[in-house]
């Protein structure tokens, strides 16, 4: 999954599964969805099962939503 989010500072992370309860919650700081080497992020979510999950990425600024789904 890639999602571009430019922002400078604090990034909360939330991952949701399909009843909407928190599987994975982080908070990232720096750069991130910028060219060069800081601005990708890797999160690991080999633990969670196969479904639809949905997540949302929220910055002082702006709150980015969307959905994956996990196959395995």
């Amino acid at each position: 999954m890639t999602c571009i989010m430019l922002a400078i500072g604090v990034i909360e992370v939330e991952i949701m599964d399909m009843i909407e309860r928190d599987v994975y919650k982080s908070t990232l700081l720096g750069t991130i969805g910028s060219s060069g080497n800081g601005g990708t992020r890797i999160i690991d979510l080999s633990g969670l099962g196969t479904g639809v999950y949905f997540y949302q990425l929220t910055n002082d600024k702006e709150t980015v939503r969307g959905k994956f789904v996990i196959e395995r």
